[in-house]
């Protein structure tokens, strides 16, 4: 009888160890992101170098990456890359105005309040920040 209750025990232990080893690789590799998010990641390894002078990394540079997760299910290959925050989705209307201000990129011309759109909407209305920052 106290060896089955011994097993018993032993087993429920090994099954909760098993249980919080999958849901620590489960939480790590799956991110949600919810309807009225954006998640950003950092890029940690495996990666080329950031040019002097720049802030957010693209094309497969470690750092702060400039392409962001939308809103859904995502799976991030941890250890390599991993969302560092979770920030409220900005919406604006048909009715507002909204002023982006870059923190990378080309320096804005002398002189200038707003800076040209040499890109000619290639960014799609702001929507991939990639291509805005290019």
């Amino acid at each position: 009888m106290e060896q089955n209750i011994f097993a018993l025990v032993t087993f429920g232990v090994i099954a909760l160890i098993v249980l919080g080893i999958i849901w620590y690789v489960v939480t790590r590799f799956l991110v949600n992101i919810g309807a009225k998010e954006v998640g950003i990641k950092e890029r940690r390894y495996f990666g080329r170098r950031m040019a002097q002078g720049r802030v957010v990394a693209t094309d497969g540079e470690v750092g702060i990456q400039a392409d962001v997760l939308k809103p859904g299910l995502h799976f991030v290959l941890y250890p390599v890359e991993r969302v560092i925050q979770k920030v409220p989705l900005v919406e604006i209307g048909a009715d507002e105005l909204g002023i982006i201000e870059a923190i990378d990129g080309d320096p804005m011309p002398m002189g200038r309040n707003f800076a040209p759109d040499r890109a000619q909407n290639a960014h799609n209305n702001f929507q991939d920040p990639i291509a805005y920052i290019k």
